[in-house]
């Protein structure tokens, strides 16, 4: 599957639903690779990984802490950046 890193210097939590609201599951390391489940939400992503504490967790991060490392996604970036700078 596609994999992603996570790009948050105090770490990421990973949520049980997609949602800020929503219970912590756990915390991912700056630069940890996740395994991206689902990316069809421009805004939170199902992934799987490795937490902090060694355990492997399945959950939603913000999308905008993680950067997809497949070149597929480049063209999704791009579309993505330029409807947010028209905001």
């Amino acid at each position: 599957g596609k994999k992603c890193k996570v790009k948050a210097k105090s770490g990421l939590n990973c949520r049980e639903k997609a949602s800020q609201k929503a219970e912590i599951v756990g915390a991912f390391k700056d630069g940890e690779i996740l395994t991206l489940i689902d990316s069809t939400s421009a805004t939170w992503y199902k992934v799987k990984g490795e937490a902090a504490d060694g355990s492997t967790i399945t959950g939603y991060v913000s999308a905008k802490y993680v950067e997809i490392t497949r070149i597929l996604v480049t063209l999704l970036m791009t579309k993505k950046a330029s409807l947010s700078s028209n905001s």
